[in-house]
């Protein structure tokens, strides 16, 4: 499901409609939208307004920017072509453990094209965007999944390089990195609930549109020496992915207590098409089930025993047929491979 917010400033964004009318017709031009923030229910008043001209397929002409009134405008052309094959890149999620797919041909600036069009407002139409528009809407499960794969990504990425700046001691560039992890875990989980939109600058606006106060927007890594207090950081990265992938959100745990588990801190999902690639330290990896992964994430901050209740009840709640047995093997299998740690 696509979430659809009204306007933050429907004044703006009807002086921009009229605006883009205008040149649109100026120019010849029979299709066009307004995307980017203003277009999703984000922006402020000195936000820039994107446009977007679409045409027949050719070679677009380039993008350029002029000011209307004050107001930059921003203008770009998109041919039919280049929207319907983003459409069918993203209609089908192929990844898996030997070839990931569409994680190794997408992004998130290829992304952002089709997201934007997807949450434009629409100022003339010759019949094209609607065309286009109904047949991104069939596939939009898929083009969700897209994005929270290649978000996982960049959690992935991230997380590697804020290990590293940790162990050699770069404090700084240890939490930036963190804190770029935790914008994408947190643009992963934003789009399993239904907003799509891609830009981390409004990660805080669109958490509280989307959860409001019954999911507080945890706080991202810190400049810390301490690897503890660090890896409950990251931890939180962990969890927002994890909820993101699974569809199931449930309270973080900042801390982990003597005789609790605690999650390897290098651990990191990245979903396959039927299963989930969780990377390890050093380059090894460990595919699970999405209801593996729900207990890897419920684990963290848990004794066994509840992380195994939790777990039932969750995938029960979700019509599972998980036993008790099963999921204590599933977890004691985890402890086994290094995944999780009883903290001593």
């Amino acid at each position: 499901m696509l979430k659809e917010f009204l306007p933050r400033y429907p004044e703006e964004l009807d002086r921009a409609r009229e605006a883009v009318l205008s040149l649109a017709r100026a120019e010849g031009v029979e299709a066009a939208y307004i995307g980017g923030a203003l277009a999703a229910g984000l922006g402020t008043p000195m936000s820039d307004v994107d446009v977007y001209f679409v045409v027949a397929d050719g070679t677009p002409s380039a993008a350029r920017q002029l000011f209307v009134d004050g107001r930059r405008f921003d203008v770009a052309y998109q041919s039919v072509g280049s929207l319907r094959a983003l459409i069918a890149e993203t209609s089908h999620y192929r990844a898996d453990r030997d070839d990931l797919g569409v994680l190794n041909t997408m992004g998130r600036k290829s992304l952002a094209p089709l997201v934007r069009f997807l949450l434009g407002e629409v100022v003339l139409d010759d019949g094209s965007i609607a065309a286009l528009a109904s047949l991104a809407r069939q596939s939009l499960p898929e083009l969700v999944r897209t994005v929270v794969g290649v978000m996982s990504f960049e959690v992935h990425n991230a997380l590697e390089d804020a290990h590293g700046f940790h162990a050699v001691g770069d404090l700084e560039a240890a939490s930036w990195a963190g804190q770029l992890a935790f914008l994408s875990a947190a643009e992963a989980l934003l789009a399993a609930h239904g907003d799509l939109y891609l830009g981390q600058k409004w990660v805080w606006a669109r958490w509280a549109r989307t959860f409001g106060a019954d999911l507080a927007l945890p706080s991202p890594a810190a400049a810390t020496a301490d690897p503890v207090a660090f890896g409950d950081a990251v931890a939180v990265c962990q969890d927002l992915l994890i909820q993101a992938i699974t569809g199931r959100t449930y309270p973080l745990r900042r801390g982990v207590a003597a005789g609790e588990l605690g999650r390897e801190a290098t651990a990191c999902a990245v979903p396959l098409r039927d299963s989930v690639l969780v990377y390890l330290r050093g380059g090894d990896a460990a595919e699970i089930s999405r209801e593996g992964l729900l207990l890897l994430g419920l684990a963290h901050g848990r004794t066994r025993e509840e992380a195994v209740r939790l777990t039932l009840e969750h995938l029960r709640a979700g019509g599972g047929q998980v036993t008790e047995a099963e999921a204590a093997e599933y977890l004691d299998d985890f402890v086994a491979a290094g995944l999780l740690t009883v903290r001593r």
